[in-house]
C-alpha cells in the first residue's frame, strides 16, 4: 500500500492523469478525496454508464425563457462547468462509457494546457486541473469493457489490491472511532465483527455460500454499511432493552450482553439477508452465534405500538419519528413475520443509506414499505420503473410554453374582440338574415 501511495503521489506532482484499477471496495474514489483535500481542492466525480452523454458531460443548447420571450442558450455540462471551476476530477467507471465519450475527453487526458469544447470551439484552460480515472476490473460483468489502449495508454496506472488483514483492521478501527469513544461498541466485541466480516468473505470465494442470485462481494464497503446501522440505532435499542426487556435484563449481568444482542441484530442486515436462499441465511446465522455469541434469553414476540406517542412509533426495537401526513390506507396484516421484516426495514432506514429490496415478485416489497410509512404518517411516493421510462419522466424536461404574463396581457385584447364580433353581427348580420331567405342547399347558393 505505501508504493501505491507513493505512486499516486507521484503522479499528481508530475501533471499526469492517474488511472486506478482494483476490485470493489479499495478505496479508490476515497484515495483521491484524501489528496484533494491534503492539496486544498475540491473534487468533482462523476459516474460513467452506458447512457452518458457528451451533452450532460459538455453542454449543449438548451431551451430557456428571457424576458418573456423564448430563447435557445448554451448551458456548461457537469464536467466543463467542474474545469471552469478548477475543480479536480475523478472520473469513476470509465470503462462503462461508450466510445464517443472516450473519443470527447481524450483531448483532455493529455498535458495540453487547453481543452477545447467539442462542437463549439471553446477553449478551457486546464491549468492546476488533475485527472483522475477509476475501474474496477472488465471480469465483474456489468457491461464493463477494457479501456482502449490509445486511452490507457495516457494515464499512469496505479492497480489497488485487496487490503492486506493489518490494513483493514485499522481502516476498521477509524472508521469506528466515535463509536468506539462512545462505547457503542468495544474493541473486542469490533475485533469479532472483524473476524465475522473475513470469514463470510471466505465462504463465498470458496462456493460455501453465495451460490444463489450472485455474485457476492463483501468489503470495506460493508464494514461501513454496518458503522452507519449501530451510528443511528444504538439509543433507540439500548432504550428498548432499558425500558421494554427489564425481566430480561435482570437475567443479563453485564452491559456487553446487552450490547452484544444489538449487534447481532445489526449483523443480520448487513451479512445475512443479502443473500436468497434460507440455507445461506442459516449458515450466516451459525456465524453470527460463533462470533458474538449470546446466552439464551426469553425473548419476547416483536411487538408493534403506534399509538403510545404522538411524535413517534415503536416497530419491534425501533423508534421511528412520525410525520404529518395522513392517509386512509388498509394496514398490513400485523403477523410476527411482517413485524420482523419492518423492524429490520426501520433498522435500515435509520442508517440514512439508501435501501434495496430483493424478493419475489409476490414478495410483498412494495406492500412492507407503504405500510412503513403508513405507521410513520409520511408520504410514500411510488415510481414504477421500467425499460422504458426515461430520465426526463423522472426529473423534468424543457417544453414549449408561454409565460402567465404574456398570457394575461394578452386576455385583454382577445376579449375586446369578441365583443366586437358579437355587436357587428348583432348591428349588421342580423337584420340582414332576418329579411333574406337563407339558402336550403348547395344548388341554391349562386357563385359570383
Amino acid at each position: 500500500m505505501v508504493n501505491q501511495l507513493a505512486r499516486i503521489l507521484a503522479a499528481i506532482v508530475s501533471d499526469s492523469c492517474l488511472l486506478l484499477e482494483g476490485p470493489p471496495g479499495t478505496g479508490k474514489t476515497a484515495v483521491v478525496n484524501q489528496a484533494a483535500a491534503l492539496f486544498g481542492v475540491k473534487c468533482e466525480r462523476i459516474n460513467f454508464s452506458a447512457n452518458t452523454t457528451v451533452d450532460q458531460l459538455i453542454g449543449g443548447i438548451v431551451p430557456r425563457c428571457s424576458a418573456g420571450q423564448r430563447v435557445f442558450e448554451w448551458q456548461d455540462g457537469k464536467l466543463l462547468k467542474a474545469i471552469k471551476e478548477k475543480k479536480w476530477l475523478l472520473l469513476d467507471e470509465l470503462n462503462l462509457a461508450p466510445p464517443e465519450i472516450l473519443d470527447a475527453l481524450a483531448p483532455l487526458f493529455t498535458r495540453a494546457t487547453e481543452y477545447t469544447v467539442p462542437h463549439r470551439e471553446e477553449k478551457v484552460s486546464t491549468e492546476g486541473i488533475r485527472v483522475f480515472a477509476a475501474i474496477n476490473p472488465a471480469k465483474i460483468g456489468g457491461g464493463r469493457n477494457q479501456l482502449p489502449r490509445s486511452i490507457k495508454s495516457l494515464f499512469a496506472s496505479v492497480k489497488l489490491e485487496e487490503y492486506q488483514d493489518q490494513e483493514l483492521r485499522v481502516i476498521m478501527t477509524k472508521i469506528f472511532e466515535k463509536e468506539l469513544s462512545e462505547r457503542s461498541v468495544e474493541v473486542s466485541q469490533l475485533a469479532q465483527i472483524f473476524k465475522l466480516h473475513q470469514n463470510v468473505r471466505a465462504d463465498v470465494a470458496s462456493g460455501k455460500i453465495g451460490k444463489t442470485s450472485g455474485p457476492y462481494e463483501f468489503n470495506l464497503r460493508d464494514l461501513t454499511k454496518f458503522k452507519d446501522l449501530l451510528h443511528g440505532n444504538f439509543r433507540d435499542q439500548q432504550h428498548h432493552h432499558k425500558f421494554y426487556r427489564q425481566k430480561e435484563l435482570s437475567s443479563i449481568e453485564t452491559m456487553d450482553e446487552m450490547t452484544l444482542s444489538v449487534l447481532r441484530k445489526l449483523a443480520e442486515v448487513v451479512y445475512v439477508y443479502p443473500f436468497q436462499t434460507a440455507e445461506d441465511h442459516q449458515h450466516v446465522r451459525s456465524l453470527i452465534d460463533i462470533y458474538l455469541p449470546l446466552r439464551d434469553l426469553d425473548q419476547a414476540p416483536p411487538s408493534l405500538e403506534d399509538n403510545e406517542s404522538m411524535s413517534s412509533v415503536r416497530i419491534g426495537s425501533v423508534y421511528l419519528t412520525k410525520g404529518a401526513y395522513h392517509e386512509d390506507s388498509v394496514p398490513l396484516q400485523h403477523s410476527k413475520e411482517t413485524i420482523k421484516n419492518l423492524e429490520l426495514l426501520a433498522l435500515a432506514t435509520q442508517s440514512k443509506r439508501t435501501i434495496l429490496l430483493e424478493g419475489e415478485t409476490a414478495s410483498a416489497k412494495t406492500a412492507r414499505v407503504q405500510e412503513l410509512a403508513r405507521l410513520t404518517k409520511r408520504k410514500l411516493v411510488v415510481l414504477s420503473l421500467n425499460q422504458d421510462v426515461e430520465t426526463s419522466d423522472l426529473i423534468g424536461q424543457w417544453l414549449l410554453s408561454s409565460s402567465n404574463a404574456a398570457i394575461d396581457q394578452r386576455l385583454p385584447h382577445l376579449s375586446e374582440f369578441v365583443d366586437r364580433v358579437v355587436k357587428d353581427f348583432v348591428l349588421t348580420a342580423a337584420p340582414l338574415l332576418s329579411k333574406e331567405e337563407l339558402p336550403t342547399t348547395f344548388s341554391d347558393v349562386k357563385v359570383a
